[in-house]
């Protein structure tokens, strides 16, 4: 049953997670969709260029993650190896964040994850239960051509982490054992901070909900305390909202949505 008319909607983050991004784009460009055919992306990570991720017909060649660009293309001469276009990726997602708001007009592009995030509380009026329209987007996005791993929870930064999972999240309890069991390294902190949780023994999220926050800030300083925080719905949490072309220009609005629908645009 829906809230009443005067009954505040609960706060519902969807997360969709697009784990090969740059990939999906570089198979939808071939002629033959990449199917068959050896496909790597490679970008430069402290000075050299390696595989950032393959498709299966690469991975059976013996082409692996992390594997120098070079040595990949000694093990299949038909490998076909595409730098990483980030602009391309973001533009992909904007794309995508368009369509999408056939279903929440609450969105956000997040660029460092290549995930959107939809407030989908408010959108279950009309599309019903926030899982059941995750499968129904999920369903939709894969006929585009697109991975997408889909997780939801009630605050964006635990949709984010739960799209990473495909995790179903109902509460804030359900954050804390849930999210609880993942990694540390997992989680949306710098670096340093990273490898400061390990140096102090903290590998599971678990360990560090456990941690009395001054102690906490004290160690690690505020910005891990304010993230705890966020994830946990303890602080506000605004995110820079998507608007699709559509809604600044009439004269647009049809050829938008024609490019919308069409898999060769999307």
């Amino acid at each position: 049953m829906f809230p009443g008319k005067h009954q505040p909607q609960k706060a519902r983050w969807m997360a969709l997670h697009f784990p090969h991004l740059a990939l999906d784009l570089a198979c939808a460009a071939s002629e033959q969709g990449g199917q068959g055919k050896p496909y790597a992306i490679s970008d430069t990570l402290k000075g050299r260029q390696v595989i950032i991720d393959c498709n299966p017909a690469a991975s059976r060649a013996g082409i692996k993650i992390g594997m120098l660009a070079s040595a990949a293309l000694t093990l299949a001469d038909s490998l076909q190896l595409l730098s990483r276009e980030q602009r391309a990726e973001h533009d992909a997602l904007e794309r995508l964040a368009a369509w999408c708001y056939q279903y929440s007009s609450q969105i956000s592009v997040v660029n460092p994850h290549n995930s959107l995030l939809l407030e989908v509380g408010a959108s279950q009026r009309l599309f019903g239960p926030a899982h059941a329209l995750g499968e129904r987007i999920r369903t939709e996005i894969s006929k585009l051509g697109y991975q997408v791993s889909i997780g939801i929870a009630p605050t964006p930064e635990a949709a984010l982490l739960a799209g990473r999972h495909g995790l179903f999240i109902d509460s804030v309890a359900d954050i804390r054992f849930l999210i609880g069991q993942l990694d540390t390294d997992e989680l949306a902190l710098q670096a340093p901070q990273l490898q400061a949780l390990q140096t102090m023994g903290f590998r599971r999220t678990a360990d560090i909900f456990r941690l009395p926050r001054k102690a906490l800030t004290r160690r690690l300083g505020l910005s891990v305390s304010y993230y705890l925080d966020r994830l946990l719905g303890n602080r506000p949490d605004p995110r820079k909202a998507f608007h699709p072309p559509g809604c600044f220009s009439a004269a647009r609005s049809e050829e938008h949505t024609s490019e919308l629908q069409s898999p060769d645009h999307l």
